[in-house]
């Protein structure tokens, strides 16, 4: 029986017969955070406030005539998800 922290995402067969696993924590944060982003909130049905949908976030948001990049409008949203501080518009 192979070990390691969780299954790779999407699932796939490791060697063994097993699923293939992760086996780093870097791997596995980057996986978290994957998760989270693509996940539109409500999609979980026992966990309706996990996600950040940023897949449905549009790609225009302006502020001061000014368009905001991408990390701006990440950010603020994995903030909230990961650690509950409210979203502010980045100045």
């Amino acid at each position: 029986m192979a070990t390691g922290l969780t299954p790779q995402l999407p699932l796939n067969f490791g060697g063994e017969g097993d699923f293939a696993l992760i086996k780093v924590y870097e791997d596995l944060v980057k996986q978290n955070l994957k998760n989270l982003m693509l996940t539109i909130p409500g999609e979980r049905t026992m966990d309706s406030n996990f996600g950040a949908g940023i897949q449905s976030k549009p790609l225009g948001i302006r502020q001061k005539n000014k368009p905001l990049g991408t990390r701006q409008r990440i950010v603020p949203i994995l903030r909230e998800r990961i650690m509950g501080i409210p979203r502010r518009m980045p100045v």
